[in-house]
């Protein structure tokens, strides 16, 4: 902004010889061109701010998708190596063990990371 200071005082006094001219309601007497600059100016940095602040919440929100990508494809080859379902009593119990170990892990992924919320 201070690098545009020469076309800022330019328009400044440009500005104040026309100020009598204006009669719309856009304009708002009493002000002066440096005064509605530097409101400008102020609206733009505020604007800016949300702006990054959407950046970075949007990047968060990224990076934790990608992690939970990951870790689900891990889940997803842990499980496609599992045996289909035995109906033998015994390996069917080793199954349901296997799997329950499985979903804690599925489920303390998720508590971390509100999967389900």
């Amino acid at each position: 902004m201070n690098s545009h200071q020469a076309e800022i005082v330019a328009v400044s006094v440009l500005g104040h010889s026309v100020e009598g001219l204006i009669r719309g309601p856009e304009f708002e007497r009493g002000k002066s061109i440096n005064q509605r600059y530097d409101e400008l100016c102020a609206n733009m940095s505020v604007y800016q701010a949300k702006l990054q602040s959407a950046l970075t919440n949007s990047q968060n929100f990224k990076d934790g998708l990608e992690v939970a990508i990951k870790a689900l494809t891990e889940l997803k080859k842990q499980l496609d190596k599992l045996p289909p379902v035995s109906r033998n009593l015994v390996e069917l119990r080793n199954q349901a063990q296997q799997f329950k170990v499985m979903w804690q892990r599925l489920r303390a992924f998720c508590l971390i990371g509100n999967c389900f919320a």
